[in-house]
């Protein structure tokens, strides 16, 4: 019986077995079980038949995308925490200077306070992007209050890694 090593080309190497597979899963009997345990192929470090190597990627793909989703969530909680720690700043702010307009800390206002930050920022999207870029979008969110911009970008960004939960089974 033949034997297919992932040596040099395993992106090639799983199109052909997943085919092979396929094709093999269409025979009958015992000769499509048989071959199937004795087409190993080399997957990372052990040897997994080739139609678990075929499920194992699409569980990974699955797992990628639930990691994904989980890192997604965490960094929008993460943004929605900051968010709330420059809006209860800003409150307390407020409280400290009564008679005074509402003091709303923007990001353009915390990035001056570190000596050359506002510029290396800058000098960053001109560099690396187009020009329209840095005047047409950095620039104005840059001066939005910090918890309003941490608190949209972070309900989006929680919004997009949301799972819908599991259905519920209810039994008669």
């Amino acid at each position: 019986m033949a034997r297919i090593e992932a040596r040099s080309r395993p992106d090639k190497l799983d199109k052909l077995t997943c085919a092979a597979a396929r094709g093999l899963a269409s025979r009958p009997g015992a000769e499509c079980i048989s071959l199937l345990k004795s087409w190993d192929l080399l997957n990372k470090h052990q040897r997994v038949p080739a139609v678990a190597s075929f499920a194992r990627r699409h569980y990974k793909t699955g797992q990628i995308r639930m990691e994904a989703m989980l890192f997604l969530r965490v960094s929008g909680l993460t943004l929605l925490i900051g968010a709330f720690a420059a809006l209860v700043y800003d409150g307390i702010r407020l409280v400290g200077s009564p008679g005074r307009a509402l003091p709303l800390t923007s990001l353009s206002a915390q990035l001056d306070r570190a000596p050359d930050t506002h510029e290396a920022v800058q000098r960053f999207f001109l560099d690396n992007a187009p020009s329209y870029l840095w005047n047409g979008v950095v620039e104005p969110l840059l001066v939005l209050p910090i918890f309003l911009l941490f608190g949209v970008f972070g309900a989006l960004l929680y919004l997009a890694g949301h799972r819908e939960p599991p259905p519920e089974i209810v039994s008669d």
